[in-house]
């Protein structure tokens, strides 16, 4: 009876589980709805506003470049024997104030900004960006580079506190929700002083990309300098020579008002809040699509061993009523003989 007993706890216990996941599914399903529609809005704009900035920069002036679209020198870190560890003093995003940079920022380095979740529960979605922010510091520390992590999101913290990485400043999901659009601004404004004050010499996302509800991907993809198309190529092309080439370009060319630079130095912000906007939105919607997947995972499985222990149960129980009967039709036989 003590075994019955037991597996009887743990099928209800199997089934308050059952409960609790079946529940987290739906909500992460109806999240996942809104989630969704804003990631596939927030998409077309971005690349919008990358397409437009490629047909103005063949129309800038090659001799006075954006200052977001040159790559700084990059300078050898004064601490690049020795480890860096996640020791150094670290800052929350809540103002679009950039500080000083600190002796440990002082040489230019690799940054990126590495975007997950603030809970778990939601199958392998922050383990697939720990992975590549570990393929990322193996790949540098490899090369002798200096690399410095900028996150969005609790779950990614500990994990690159464990690796050894350094991290300059970190915000929480919910608080970043809380003022999507300033805080995206203050988002952009912290990176690109990092990368305009040469402490930058590139700057990467490292997201998840939301492909469809049962599909996610992990992407490292370039944030500063924007990566635009030469001006000189244009001149290059065709049969006749450089003159030729750069008439016919002229004659093809459309008027800007007001010029190339000044709507290039307008649009390249813009684009930047938009990158950094459809990644955080692409990397919610594919929080709520990995969490409602294993949610559904686990209750499946949860209903999978409430049968198996069911099962168990009544096998138990009929071998308890046949051991008893056994026992009732010994004791008969024992009296009447």
């Amino acid at each position: 009876m003590a075994n019955l007993k037991a597996i009887r706890r743990r099928i209800s216990s199997v089934k308050s589980t059952q409960k609790i996941t079946r529940a987290m599914k739906m909500v992460a399903a109806a999240r996942l709805r809104r989630a969704q529609i804003a990631a596939l809005k927030a998409r077309p704009f971005a690349h919008s506003c990358l397409a437009m900035i490629g047909e103005i920069a063949p129309h800038l002036d090659p001799r006075k470049p954006h200052p977001l679209t040159v790559r700084p020198a990059l300078e050898p870190s004064p601490t690049a024997d020795q480890p860096v560890t996640a020791s150094a003093e670290v800052r929350q995003l809540e103002s679009a104030h950039v500080e000083p940079p600190s002796q440990a920022d002082a040489a230019s380095c690799y940054l990126y900004l590495v975007i997950s979740s603030d809970r778990g529960l939601a199958g392998g979605f922050n383990q697939t960006i720990v992975k590549a922010c570990t393929n990322v510091l193996r790949e540098h520390r490899a090369a002798g580079e200096n690399v410095a992590f900028i996150t969005l999101g609790k779950r990614v913290d500990s994990a690159l506190d464990r690796l050894g990485g350094r991290v300059l400043a970190h915000c929480s999901i919910a608080d970043f929700q809380s003022d999507f659009q300033a805080s995206t601004k203050r988002l952009v404004t912290d990176l690109s002083a990092h990368f305009l004050e040469a402490r930058a010499h590139t700057v990467r996302i490292i997201s998840t990309h939301f492909i469809s509800a049962m599909t996610q991907e992990v992407r490292v993809t370039a944030f500063l300098p924007l990566e635009v198309s030469c001006p000189q190529s244009e001149a290059k092309q065709g049969t006749g020579n450089a003159s030729e080439a750069t008439d016919v370009r002229a004659l093809n060319s459309p008027l800007f008002e007001p010029s190339a630079e000044a709507l290039f130095a307008g649009l390249a912000p813009l684009t930047l809040n938009a990158l950094i906007y459809s990644a955080v939105r692409e990397s919610i919607a594919s929080e709520h699509s990995a969490r409602m997947t294993a949610m559904d995972s686990a209750t499946k499985n949860a209903s999978d061993m409430i049968g198996r222990l069911t099962l168990q149960y009544n096998r138990a129980r009929q071998a308890a009523i046949t051991t008893e009967l056994v026992e009732i039709i010994s004791g008969a036989q024992a009296i009447s003989g």
